[in-house]
């Protein structure tokens, strides 16, 4: 295969969200913690697309760019950018046997990955009677976000990859743009986000964080089409104007704060939101976050109807894009890249107190749209997994992939018990449901 590693920049930039998740990957790494790894499993119809697919992805170039590449930290007034080695290194693809165990007991699900120290992209084969049935993708959740990720999938399953100019690579990487704005303006709006972020992120936050084990659990559970049908129709009869998404947020806050009052934990539900920051119909970049927040207070969720949850999910939302958060929220991290990564974790945990969120809500790949349209129909199913975090200890995401809803569960398995989680579940099927 012809060399084409000239083609690749030398030199890709860290947007500010990016840093932001290295930031605090950093701090829980401390504790032994770094499973921040976005996991896409695929459901395969035969070996054939399995080989399709798994040589697609030997011969991928930015593929080849993921695995050899080296982070360089930033001094100050200097931004933190991914630098090209131009080294060998190949993508090597590891073969498990499922045999009696359940898929998300095998070991490698537990196996990190660490900026600088491994690989951070992987791919996994997991065989059933000696037949591929699964390829599990792993990716480090500081290259790339849910939708980039979606892109590389489309990218990777197109009909005509093996046509297509793969010389062309500037789509697969950001564009660092030189925002025309004044220091003064930048001061200003780093006060604002300060003193919004004072604003919403009081003390009175219920969170697990005196809670972990340094091990996870995944559970997924599928519904089927007509019990997908019902929730879309149950999302509407709640209340909700901007899609399936809203409902399926309100749903997961009041379950967490039940279970909040079970185990007698005071406080508001407090979380962040991904925002994409891309624009409508944008095909790339593939490669960074290009994610801002938007953030949610719901006081005392467990008293209110899930009807009650959504409308103030919604006038939330409205009303931070009105005061445009998401953009000076981004702007905000873009300027925080300049500054080292002890300072800046200094004053990201000690202004949090540790406390980032009540819970996570991933916005693993456009959740709330189904995705199978995107995929030829050797996929019989897809999952995202969304990466693993403590604090808080729990991450929940949804997907759609041909019809049918599938809610993904990661979590401290000293969080949960079997029984408290199963409950969990029931309880999360009777509201989406109901």
């Amino acid at each position: 295969m012809k060399d084409k590693s000239f083609l690749f920049p030398k030199k890709v930039y860290l947007s500010g969200a990016d840093w932001f998740l290295h930031v605090l990957d950093n701090a829980s790494n401390k504790q032994s913690f770094d499973f921040n790894i976005i996991r896409i499993v695929l459901d395969v119809e035969d070996e054939n697309y399995a080989t399709t697919i798994i040589n697609r992805l030997k011969q991928h170039d930015l593929v080849n760019w993921m695995l050899n590449i080296q982070l360089k930290k930033p001094f100050f007034f200097s931004k933190p950018y991914w630098e090209y080695k131009n080294s060998t290194n190949a993508l090597t693809i590891n073969y498990h046997e499922l045999g009696q165990n359940s898929l998300y007991d095998l070991k490698f699900f537990q196996q990190a990955m660490r900026v600088n120290k491994t690989p951070l992209f992987a791919c996994d084969c997991v065989k059933e009677n000696g037949v591929v049935s699964k390829i599990i993708l792993s990716i480090h959740h500081v290259l790339m976000d849910g939708r980039g990720a979606s892109f590389f999938l489309e990218e990777l399953h197109a009909n005509d990859f093996s046509l297509k100019d793969r010389f062309d690579v500037s789509h697969y990487f950001p564009k660092e743009y030189a925002p025309k704005i004044s220091w003064y303006k930048h001061v200003k709006n780093m006060y604002f986000i300060k003193h919004f972020m004072y604003q919403h992120q009081s003390q009175n936050n219920a969170n697990f964080n005196d809670v972990s084990s340094n091990s996870f659990k995944i559970k997924v559970v599928d519904f089927n089409q007509d019990e997908s049908l019902k929730i879309n129709n149950n999302a509407q009869l709640k209340g909700s104007k901007f899609g399936l998404n809203q409902f399926l947020l309100a749903v997961s806050i009041k379950e967490i704060n039940e279970l909040f009052r079970e185990k007698n934990i005071p406080g508001d539900c407090w979380l962040p939101i991904p925002y994409d920051g891309r624009k409508r119909g944008g095909t790339g970049p593939i490669i960074s976050n290009a994610i801002s927040f938007l953030f949610y207070r719901i006081k005392h969720a467990e008293q209110k109807r899930v009807e009650a949850i959504v409308k103030e999910i919604q006038f939330q939302m409205m009303d931070q894009l009105r005061q445009d958060v998401p953009r000076k929220y981004s702007l905000f991290l873009e300027m925080m890249r300049y500054i080292p990564e002890k300072l800046f974790s200094f004053l990201i945990l000690r202004a949090s107190a540790g406390n980032l969120a009540s819970f996570l809500y991933s916005a693993s790949i456009e959740q709330s749209r189904d995705v199978a349209n995107k995929f030829e129909l050797q996929v019989k199913n897809m999952c995202i997994i969304p990466p693993f975090s403590s604090p808080p200890g729990i991450t929940i995401s949804f997907l759609t992939f041909n019809g049918q809803l599938s809610l993904n569960l990661v979590y401290d398995e000293a969080l949960l018990n079997e029984s408290e989680l199963l409950a969990i579940i029931e309880r999360l099927k009777i509201k989406l449901l109901a």
